[in-house]
């Protein structure tokens, strides 16, 4: 029997290779699962079952959030052969199963009778993890963060060698691109965090793009066809390759908040409880972002912040995982009326 299964996830992967040849996720998967976050937001973890199903099976392999999110899901409406499958999914990208023994979302699945399958099964979806994860790649990419890190505590002393690190680190990162194109969850598998900052190559990233933006580094790779690719074939996090484009500073790249954004909360005593941004799109400026942020997978800026305002509001203790974080400022009635004037409410549909 585990032979078979074996067999059967084998040629999985190769229908999964071929599959993947014809797939721009920004037109059948990103439409799907954003609209499953949504759903998430309001309770509706049947709909957003069914979007995350539609996402699956429209793309060669989803990413490890959505897999664990609409796992989730399908414990929430007791579609738990759903949820094994996710989770299986989950293993062979590389996740420990120590995962969900330690996670209490999963205690329901603990109680029934094919949680100890699914343990048995453990050791063959770890194999497929151990014949798919390229483990040189993670050993190169280790060196490579460590290599970054090495004497950037002090750049002021050591800038030129710094420069000298990043500039060979981007060579050895742009050979692997060339090779073995770009390093997604299925070549260098994924950890606990489920694929936010997972990868090690992500220090690498973000000091080119973030030095590429400063005058007199246009000489610099320029990083952003290859991250637009890699979005649109599925290869990497439409988040993190989204902030990556910001960081480079280019006027052609409308993407606005995305990640991390600063919101402030009017927690003042015996107010009402209201959310402002930073104002600086008019709407017209809005619409032409949501337009660009939908050519790279991203939900409209509108939903993007109901889903921080729904992270706010639970305190970022929601068991699902989305790509929110957000930087809260409380004022006083002084400080209050002085900032706001550079601020616009939230005022969501």
């Amino acid at each position: 029997m585990k032979r078979l299964l074996f067999a059967y996830i084998i040629v999985n992967l190769f229908v999964i290779a071929i599959f993947s040849q014809n797939s721009d996720y920004t037109k059948v998967y990103y439409p799907f699962t954003n609209k499953a976050e949504l759903n998430i937001i309001e309770n509706n973890y049947k709909k957003a079952l069914r979007k995350y199903k539609k996402a699956f099976d429209n793309a060669p392999h989803a990413f490890a959030r959505d897999l664990y999110n609409a796992t989730l899901c399908a414990i929430r409406v007791n579609k738990l052969d759903f949820a094994y499958k996710c989770m299986d999914s989950l293993i062979s990208k590389g996740l420990n199963i120590d995962f969900f023994e330690i996670n209490n979302e999963f205690d329901t699945l603990k109680k029934d009778y094919r949680w100890e399958k699914f343990k048995s099964d453990y050791p063959i979806y770890k194999k497929i993890a151990d014949k798919r994860i390229n483990k040189q790649l993670s050993i190169m990419f280790r060196k490579m963060e460590d290599d970054d890190q090495k004497f950037r505590y002090d750049y002021e002393t050591f800038g030129d060698t710094i420069k000298k690190i990043d500039s060979m680190n981007m060579k050895i990162f742009l050979d692997i691109i060339d090779k073995y194109d770009f390093p997604c969850e299925e070549i260098i598998g994924i950890n606990s965090s489920l694929g936010k900052y997972n990868e090690s190559f992500y220090i690498v990233l973000h000091h080119n793009c973030q030095k590429f933006s400063l005058p007199g580094n246009e000489k610099l790779f320029n990083l952003k066809n290859i991250l637009i690719k890699a979005i649109k074939d599925g290869k990497y996090d439409k988040y993190t390759a989204a902030y990556l484009l910001i960081l480079q500073n280019d006027s052609t790249i409308k993407i606005g908040d995305v990640g991390i954004t600063q919101i402030i909360n009017k927690a003042i005593p015996d107010s009402e409880n209201k959310y402002y941004i930073q104002k600086y799109l008019s709407k017209k400026q809005k619409k032409e972002y949501d337009v660009y942020r939908a050519g790279i997978g991203l939900e409209t800026l509108n939903d993007f912040y109901k889903k921080l305002i729904f992270f706010h509001i639970n305190k970022n203790h929601s068991p699902f995982k989305f790509y929110v974080k957000y930087d809260k400022w409380v004022f006083n009635n002084e400080l209050y009326s002085k900032f706001i004037k550079s601020f616009v409410e939230l005022k969501l549909q």
